[in-house]
């Protein structure tokens, strides 16, 4: 055990730099938050309601609507550039090829939500989060590496070159800040 606490420990870092922790599921501390707020939601008439596609933000947004009494008139967008800094492994997205199929409509887990796809799947599901880096130079570096491995944008390879890519930033750096999340907006 180090002396060091906090984000400088090597146990923190070790932590941010674990591909165990890539897209993680909502803290059961969030699905009670999540459940908690639902009554304030079912008092809005919601026609939209935009969510990004990391397994966390959908979960979130089930558990907020999932008793909402209009659920079934609500467009419940997935949109990509809806997504938290790519920092550490947690903000690392799963295959979207299996993250659609997970939560596509009718899916038991989905609880009544119909998630709407479409802005993920424009063009190739697996290049959402890639395609969303606002630094020119990281983007054009990821597609590089992309083209390396053979350039098929499959879960596999697109997954593969971002744990390089954030693993490499860490522990001073992160592959995104937090200005270039705003940037994104």
């Amino acid at each position: 055990m180090s002396a060091e606490y906090g984000e400088s420990s090597p146990e923190f870092i070790a932590l941010m730099k674990d591909p165990k922790i890539i897209d993680p599921d909502l803290h059961p501390v969030g699905v009670a938050q999540s459940e908690a707020n639902a009554p304030k939601m079912a008092a809005i008439n919601f026609k939209y309601v935009l969510v990004s596609p990391m397994k966390r933000a959908l979960q979130t947004c089930i558990h907020m609507f999932k008793t909402h009494p209009n659920r079934e008139n609500i467009r419940f967008i997935v949109e990509p550039w809806f997504h938290e800094i790519m920092h550490t492994m947690c903000d690392v997205p799963m295959d979207a090829d299996e993250l659609i199929q997970k939560y596509a409509p009718g899916q038991p887990i989905c609880h009544g939500i119909n998630f709407d796809w479409s802005r993920v799947q424009e063009d190739s599901p697996n290049l959402w989060c890639p395609k969303t880096i606002i630094v020119e130079e990281k983007k054009a570096k990821f597609f590089q590496k992309l083209q390396e491995r053979g350039g098929e944008p499959t879960g596999e390879n697109v997954l593969a070159v971002l744990v390089d890519m954030v693993s490499s930033e860490l522990p001073e750096g992160a592959l995104e800040t937090k200005d270039d999340m705003y940037n994104r907006s």
